[in-house]
C-alpha cells in the first residue's frame, strides 16, 4: 500500500488503483455513473472529476490536474481534492449535459439536485442513454456474450446490437437492463420475445445460458418473474445480477481482484 492524501485526509491505496476505488474505500463520496467495482474503468460519464496535485520537482512549483478518479492512477504523494470549486462547477456542466439525454433518470436528477445544477434544453428529443458503456462492459466482461457495441461516432454515437437486430450471442440474461444507470434498456424482452420464436427443445432458460445453472429448458415462455429459477437466483445472489455475482465469484476463484 501507499500513502496519499483526499480532501486533506491520509488515505493508503494500492499502486496503480483508480483514485476512485481508494477515495470511496476510505468513505469519500465521489459520484460516478459508468463506474462498477468489477468492470475494467472507462472515464466515460465524467463526473468523478477531481483535482489532483503531484509532487513537484526541486525548484518547481507544484501542477494541478483535473481527472477523472475512476481511470487515474494512484501514486505515492499525491494529493486529491474532491470537493474544490472548480471540481463542482465541472460537475454541475456535466450532470446538465447528461439531463439533456436522459432527463427522467433518476440518479441524474439527485445528483442535479445536490449540486444545484440546472438541466439544459435537449436540442433534440433525449433517447435517455447517456453512453456509460455499462451495458457493452458487463456483455463484454461479466457475461462474455459480447452481444453489445457501439455504433457511429460524435452525436450520432449509439448502443445497440450489430446492424440493429437481434444479436444471436445475446443469451437473455438482462445484466445490461439491471446495470443501465437511467433504466431505459429493454433488451431482456427483445432477448425473451426472440426465445419464444424458437423450438421447444431450443428454449433454454437464460441462466443455462449465462451459465449458472445445469442445462435446462424454460417452461413459462420466459415469464420469469413466476420462475422458482428466478427466485433461487435471487436467493444466491441477493440485490446483484446473477451474471455480475457469478463474475464475483469466477474472479474470486481465480484469485483475481478488481480491475
Amino acid at each position: 500500500m501507499i500513502p496519499l492524501r483526499i480532501d486533506g485526509r491520509s488515505v493508503d491505496a494500492r499502486p496503480g488503483e483508480p483514485l476512485l476505488r481508494a477515495a470511496r474505500r476510505a468513505g469519500i463520496a465521489v459520484p460516478a455513473l459508468c463506474d462498477h467495482e468489477l468492470l475494467r474503468p472507462y472515464g466515460a460519464c465524467r463526473l468523478c472529476v477531481v483535482e489532483v496535485v503531484a509532487a513537484a520537482a526541486p525548484g518547481r512549483s507544484p501542477r494541478t490536474r483535473v481527472v477523472t478518479a475512476c481511470d487515474f492512477p494512484a501514486r505515492e504523494g499525491l494529493e486529491v481534492r474532491t470537493a474544490t470549486a472548480t471540481v463542482l462547477a465541472l460537475r454541475r456542466q456535466i450532470v446538465r449535459l447528461h439531463l439533456a439525454r436522459a432527463p427522467e433518470a433518476p440518479a441524474l436528477r439527485t445528483l442535479a439536485e445536490e449540486l444545484g445544477a440546472e438541466p439544459l434544453e435537449p436540442p433534440e428529443p433525449p433517447d435517455g442513454c447517456i453512453l456509460c458503456g455499462l451495458c457493452v462492459r458487463v456483455c463484454a466482461e461479466a457475461v462474455g456474450a459480447h452481444a453489445l457495441g457501439f455504433a457511429a461516432r460524435g452525436k450520432d454515437r449509439e448502443v445497440g446490437t450489430p446492424f440493429g437486430r437481434p444479436s444471436a450471442a445475446c443469451v437473455g440474461c438482462g445484466a445490461c437492463d439491471w446495470i443501465c444507470p437511467t433504466g431505459i434498456l429493454r433488451h431482456q424482452a427483445t432477448a425473451s420475445a426472440e426465445f419464444r420464436r424458437l423450438p421447444g427443445e431450443d428454449r433454454l432458460c437464460r441462466y443455462a445460458r449465462l451459465g449458472v445453472v445445469p442445462g435446462a429448458l424454460c417452461a413459462l415462455s420466459y415469464d420469469c418473474r413466476r420462475c422458482d429459477v428466478e427466485a433461487a437466483m435471487r436467493a444466491r445472489f441477493g440485490p446483484e445480477h446473477p451474471a455480475i455475482g457469478s463474475f464475483r465469484q469466477r474472479l474470486a476463484a481465480a484469485g483475481g481482484g478488481t480491475p
